[in-house]
């Protein structure tokens, strides 16, 4: 009498043990699952930004048809401003930054205080 009924209490508990973890690991898929697409979204708002601001706007372009010195900076100041602007609306990003090849200047917009030494690491990294 007594063995039919450990061997029962034996497999419900293995059959908990395995429902427990079905409902555990499903549970972490699904958290997973919704950081992954908050995570999609926000870079896909930031790869629309970007597409913007190199492509579509007049903002970067100034910075290459500058006829002259004045001009040029006139952009450059114009394009920093904006973009420090637009920079709180993307907290996932720490860094944008702007290269100019002909002219072969580098400028840095961060949303975080970074020191010295890092940025000059990213500049030699990147230029």
């Amino acid at each position: 009498m007594t063995l039919p009924l450990i061997a029962m209490l034996i497999y419900n508990n293995f059959y908990s043990i395995k429902t427990v973890r079905e409902q555990v690991a499903n549970s972490y898929k699904s958290t997973l699952d919704f950081h992954m697409n908050q995570l999609d979204t926000k870079l896909n708002d930031v790869d629309s930004y970007m597409q913007t601001i190199s492509g579509n706007s007049f903002d970067l372009m100034a910075l290459s048809l500058a006829a002259n010195n004045a001009d040029y900076h006139m952009a450059k100041v114009y394009l920093f401003n904006k973009i420090k602007k637009d920079k709180s609306l993307f907290p996932i990003v720490d860094t944008f930054f702007v290269y100019n090849q002909p002219r072969r200047e580098y400028m840095n917009i961060d949303n975080k205080n970074i020191s010295y030494d890092e940025q000059q690491t990213l500049k030699n990294f990147l230029v």
